[in-house]
């Protein structure tokens, strides 16, 4: 062999175990530092998507705002950096930092009580589509959150079919979390709403037959996204959406409502005590403020296991209404 070539290959294979050791270094201390720190680290900004925020509002079309807040769920940074709490968004973010205040000092204090069981969340202003989360692309078991994107979907896209007798058993799958009712509605109503609600959310993470899902959060999230625009945007004569968006406002065993008593909050949680699927989640739509006391409503998705912590979840949902006012100003 060329003793020319032989030397590039001994500094390309010395170079190559060099970054390897040097990513394994940081893998490790990237850990270590989340499981000590969590939310007091800052990650990087995601990718910001083509254009800006600017085009959202005033005068933007529903179907406009919605693509472009897609769009930036789409651009929060995976693997890596989401072990860490990250902000994506608009441009403007790039220089904010919210870790070191009050707000950001007490999400880390809610995130260690409940250290030692899994857990992601997503949240995204509606107004500004800035938003924070934690681990948004881990996989995790959704429970009875799967009926509300259902029952949505299948108002919105097959609303001809909805009858008022059907609209009970749809009111007792949300507000009372039926699972009876829910099979009943599944059952009639089939998977058609549910892959339009997906195909318009851009999610493909699970099958739209199954009436529960495991699915990332940010993929949840992106639900509610679509559901906004149907249930808060929608320009129909019709009076579906509205009743359909009420049923959100009495669903039980919310701590996403118990939190935020003073704040209309549009969610349907989910909970399971099994071994296998130890569960509890809240999903959807929260009435916030920013902070100038302005209406700023923003999708919040929390999934977790920790059934039966319930306390601590309402102190991190408060936790994430208030840095949720941070971004939203």
């Amino acid at each position: 062999m060329n003793s020319r070539i032989a030397k590039r290959l001994r500094r390309l294979t010395a170079l190559l175990l060099l970054t390897a050791f040097l990513l394994s270094m940081f893998a490790s201390g990237a850990s270590a530092a989340s499981a000590r720190t969590k939310a007091a680290y800052l990650g990087p900004m995601a990718t910001p998507f083509d254009g800006t925020f600017g085009a959202m509002f005033p005068g933007a079309s529903p179907e406009r705002k919605t693509k472009l807040l897609l769009k930036t769920i789409d651009a929060i940074p995976d693997g890596a950096a989401s072990r860490f709490v990250v902000t994506y968004g608009a441009p403007g973010l790039r220089n904010f930092t919210w870790a070191a205040t009050e707000e950001g000092e007490r999400l880390t204090r809610a995130m260690d009580a409940l250290d030692g069981f899994p857990l992601d969340f997503v949240m995204l202003d509606l107004t500004t589509g800035r938003g924070i989360a934690y681990l948004p692309d881990e996989t995790m078991y959704s429970a009875s959150c799967m009926k509300g994107p259902y029952v949505a979907a299948v108002c919105q896209y097959q609303t001809f079919r909805v009858t008022a007798a059907w609209q009970k058993q749809m009111r007792l799958a949300i507000v009372e979390s039926d699972n009876g009712a829910y099979r009943a509605v599944h059952k009639k109503y089939g998977t058609k709403g549910m892959a339009k609600l997906m195909e318009t959310a851009g999610v493909d993470s699970f099958d739209p037959s199954k009436r529960y899902a495991s699915l990332p959060p940010e993929d949840l999230a992106k639900l509610w996204v679509a559901m906004y625009q149907y249930l808060f945007l929608s320009t129909e004569t019709d009076d579906l959406h509205t009743w359909c968006r009420r049923l959100f406002l009495k669903s039980r065993e919310s701590f996403f409502r118990d939190a935020l008593p003073g704040q209309k909050v549009y969610s349907k949680p989910g909970w399971l005590d099994l071994r296998r699927y130890n569960t509890r989640n809240d999903a959807g739509i929260i009435i916030g403020k920013d902070r100038n006391g302005n209406r700023a409503p923003y999708v919040l998705v929390v999934m977790s296991s920790a059934y039966g912590k319930d306390a601590e979840l309402r102190e991190l949902t408060r936790a994430l209404d208030g840095v949720h006012t941070l971004l939203a100003s």
